[in-house]
This record gives structure tokens, C-alpha cells and sequence, in this order.
């Protein structure tokens, strides 16, 4: 892999550029969210004093705090615990990650069981924090966005978190638009939704070279009674990006007038472009909201970054330790010294990052054995009806372990198939269970 050379004052612009952006479009866009009909602002209105409250913002603030505290790597119990002891929040995916999470159904399945909002704007409107941790590497940026966003979102809402997580990183070290663009339909399905918005939004703006045309016919094609959709509002990030022509302002009063998840369009682009042009913010859009930090209520038992630089600081601090512990090949060059230990050893990390999960699996434990349940499509076992679960061990950690699995049923249920086994696991090695459970009347 090529060794990529960041300079830390100019990745440390960048990441203040990217929060800085953030909440000016959160600000921008937050009075105007789910309004759909496109509106022609020129300028915040109302014209704010501070920075408003944004959930854009709030849950990375969440998994910041849990990461300076805990320490590396961020794991499935690292989020569930996040959700269930700071964000009491239950709109739409959030309240049935809350409701899954409630029922003992940990990560990645917290996401995918019984959700009808797996396509939400919420985990693509928290990848910041992944890009800053791991500027020039979107692989690295890509796995930490995608283990997020597998809490309360799967299939469409996933891949829309990894398509701006895989700009955002890039945007450190490339900032050619297109370049960028491609880079994120590149780490996604072609033929998902998200792919299909973003390619209408480039073709509608190349065609017509008028907002208002070219946001006509995004809308024709991916319009949604529910604002909140990935695919409509990543259409509408990247074609306020281009129809803004790189200038900061024209940039974000475009997206914000084509309605829809305003806030989050607005916050995410505004991201977007001030890590690729930190010095493209101007006072104008500045001033208003200065750099307090405003954390939401429904956010306890944290205590969030007082200022924009401070949040910056906060976020090269953890980039510091995360490229090296996951092995990227990126270096931040004349970057302060970070002594502080982490929660698992390197080696740890590094084979976390490999493993696959289905998305039918929750996660039980992470080292020095990572245990997964796979269960039944559904969830659910059928009175008289043997459903198959899977139980996979995988060794984390950095010499052989004896591993020995044993599936009980629970008491007027039986197991049948292979409910034991015993095993010496090396390294990144794996025993599995399969058996199946039923149950009587």
C-alpha cells in the first residue's frame, strides 16, 4: 500500500473548515427541514445569533466522547452502549435502533430488524467525524462510517453514509469535484438508489446548468413522501455542490432551496466543501453563528467540546492514534506525539476491520473472541417450526486460543444440529455453530 503524507496544519485547517461548514448548513438549513417545495433564500432566515442545535452534529459528539474516554477501536458495544446511555432520541430509525437495542438485539441487526427506515438520512449525516479520524485513507473512513451507520440504518442509508465518508476522507488530499463524486459512487452498489440520484443530479445539472431545472427533474425521478430519504437528499447535496460552482454560499443557498431534509443536505455539503476549500468560508456566513458549540438536549452525560477548534483539536487528537492503530499507510507530518493507550492492542483492530458481519447477525463480544448470533430471517421462531441461528467465534486475539462453544435452549424449547464445539483457534481463525431452536405452544 503507498505511504500518503498529510501535513498536520493542513490537515488541521481542514477538519476546522469541515466542522466550521457543518454547522453553518445546519444552521442555514435547520428552520427550513422537511419543507419541501423549493424556497429562494439569499441568506439565513431568520438570521441566527448562534449556532443551532443539530442531530448532524450531536451523535458524533456521542461517539467522540466514548472514543476519549474508552479509547480505540469503536465496536458494536461501544455504539450500543452510546445509544442507550446519551441519546434519548426516537424519531424514525433512532427509535427503532432504541426499540431494538431494548430487545437484546445488538449491531449490526439493531439496524436491519423490523426498520422501515433503513433508507434515513441519519447515519450519512454523521460520517465527519470517520473522515477526520482517518484523512487520505476512505477505506479506513468507509469501515468505521459503515459500522456506524449499521446501528439504526441498512442497505440504501449504509450506503449512503460510505459515499460521504469516502469524499470527505479523499476531500484531505484530492479536491477535484468530479474526482471526488466518482470516488464515492465508486464504494457503493452502481444500481442502489443513492448511485442512481447522484449520477440524475450530475446529468440534470450538466444538461440544464439551472438549479431549478435540474432540480425539477431529480425530483421526478427520486422524489419521496419522506423527506428524510438518502437518495433525494444525496441527489440534492451534489447538485447544490454543482450548482454552486465553488463558491461557499451559492453552494449551500442551492441545496437549501430545494427543500426536503434541509439541515442535513445543508450540513453535510457544508462539510464537504470546507474541508475541500477551508478558506472559501467567508465572514459573511461566519459571524453569525461564531463557534459555541450547541449540543442537543435529548444528549446527556457527556461534556462536549466548548468551541469549533476545540472540536478540532478533539478530532486530530483521535486521528493521531486511529492511523496507526488500524495500519493505514497515511501519516500526519509534524503532528504533537499521542501517548495514550488504547482499549485493545493494534493487532486487535486491525483484525475487527476484517471481519464481515451479516447484517442478520448481532454482535456479542469483540476480543479476545468476537462472538456473532446469526439468527432466522425475521427474528422470529415459530411455535412447532425449527428456525436455524449460526454462532461464529472468530479469535482477536494475538496468540491461539482454545475456544469451546455451547448453545443452550431455553427451558420447554429444543436445540438440535451442532449446539457444541471445542476448538484451538490461531489468530483471525473461526469456529462456528450451526443448530436450529423450536419451540411448542
Amino acid at each position: 500500500m503507498a505511504s500518503t503524507v498529510i501535513p498536520y496544519h493542513d490537515y488541521r485547517r481542514r477538519v476546522f473548515g469541515c466542522w466550521l461548514g457543518k454547522s453553518i448548513g445546519g444552521t442555514l438549513g435547520g428552520p427550513w427541514e422537511g419543507r419541501t417545495p423549493p424556497h429562494e433564500l439569499t441568506f439565513y432566515d431568520p438570521v441566527p445569533t448562534a449556532m443551532l442545535e443539530n442531530d448532524d452534529l450531536d451523535l458524533q459528539l456521542v461517539w467522540l466522547a466514548r472514543l476519549r474516554d474508552g479509547g480505540l477501536p469503536i465496536t458494536e458495544e461501544v455504539f450500543a452502549r452510546g445509544w442507550r446511555e446519551h441519546i434519548h432520541a426516537w424519531p424514525d430509525e433512532y427509535g427503532v435502533c432504541w426499540r431494538n437495542l431494548d430487545l437484546g438485539l445488538q449491531p449490526p441487526l439493531s439496524g436491519s430488524h423490523d426498520n422501515g427506515f433503513t433508507a434515513g438520512m441519519g447515519a450519512a449525516i454523521r460520517t465527519e467525524l470517520w473522515a477526520g479520524m482517518a484523512p487520505g485513507d476512505p477505506a479506513l473512513a468507509r469501515h468505521l462510517a459503515r459500522a456506524d451507520a449499521r446501528c439504526d440504518h441498512s442497505g440504501e442509508g449504509v450506503w449512503a453514509a460510505e459515499f460521504i465518508a469516502t469524499i470527505e476522507s479523499l476531500a484531505f488530499v484530492e479536491q477535484d469535484r468530479g474526482r471526488l463524486i466518482a470516488a464515492g459512487l465508486a464504494a457503493i452498489p452502481a444500481g442502489c438508489r443513492v448511485a442512481r440520484a447522484v449520477r440524475c443530479a450530475q446529468e440534470s445539472w450538466a444538461a440544464t446548468r439551472d438549479r431549478r431545472a435540474a432540480f425539477a427533474r431529480l425530483d421526478a425521478a427520486h422524489g419521496s413522501r419522506n423527506f428524510t430519504d438518502v437518495a433525494i437528499n444525496l441527489g440534492i447535496i451534489v447538485l447544490g455542490w454543482c450548482a454552486g460552482e465553488g463558491d461557499f454560499g451559492a453552494a449551500l443557498l442551492a441545496a437549501v432551496n430545494c427543500g426536503y431534509d434541509a439541515d442535513c443536505t445543508c450540513a453535510t455539503l457544508g462539510a464537504i466543501l470546507g474541508l475541500v476549500d477551508p478558506d472559501g468560508i467567508g465572514q459573511r456566513w461566519r459571524q453569525p453563528i461564531g463557534e459555541a458549540i450547541a449540543l442537543g438536549r435529548y444528549v446527556t452525560g457527556i461534556t462536549p467540546p466548548a468551541t469549533i477548534a476545540e472540536l478540532t483539536d478533539h478530532t486530530a487528537a483521535l486521528a493521531m492514534r486511529a492511523l496507526p492503530a488500524y495500519g493505514s499507510a497515511v501519516t500526519l507530518s509534524g503532528a504533537p506525539a499521542s501517548d495514550q493507550p488504547e482499549r485493545l492492542p493494534a493487532a486487535a483492530c486491525r483484525r475487527l476491520r476484517a471481519l464481515e458481519v451479516d447484517d442478520q447477525a448481532a454482535v456479542l463480544a469483540v476480543h479476545p473472541v468476537h462472538l456473532a448470533l446469526t439468527y432466522p430471517p425475521g427474528v422470529r421462531v415459530r411455535p412447532g417450526e425449527p428456525a436455524a441461528f449460526r454462532l461464529t467465534a472468530t479469535c482477536t486475539a494475538e496468540r491461539p486460543l482454545r475456544v469451546a462453544l455451547a448453545a443452550r435452549a431455553p427451558r420447554g424449547w429444543t436445540c438440535a444440529g451442532t449446539a457444541r464445539g471445542e476448538r484451538t483457534l490461531a489468530p483471525g481463525e473461526a469456529l462456528a455453530l450451526d443448530f436450529t431452536l423450536a419451540t411448542g405452544e
